[in-house]
């Protein structure tokens, strides 16, 4: 059996993540190598985007092929319209 349950390091992490983007505030995530530190980030922009909390987000990334991969992550929900992101949020997405 496979346990999918988040870490409580991971749930403490994505708390301290809202709390400091929510005040403006730079974010490092110090977590294993493996443990979704960069699918965090994106949901968290996306958070942020879609809740009017930002109009803009900067992620940095180590190399640009990792900066452009976060970048199509981002992208996708938002562009495409069969997303569940572009269902729950249409106001935010591009319409094509």
């Amino acid at each position: 059996m496979i346990d999918d349950k988040p870490s409580d390091k991971f749930i403490e992490a994505l708390k301290e993540m809202e709390f400091a983007l929510s005040q403006s505030r730079p974010y490092n995530i110090e977590l294993p190598r493996g443990q979704g530190k960069t699918s965090a980030a994106e949901m968290a922009v996306l958070y942020l985007l879609a809740t009017g909390k930002r109009k803009f987000c900067v992620i940095i990334s180590n190399n640009h092929g990792a900066a452009s991969n976060i970048l199509k992550d981002i992208w996708r929900p938002i562009s495409e319209k069969e997303t569940d992101f572009a269902h729950d949020f249409p106001e935010v997405c591009l319409p094509f």
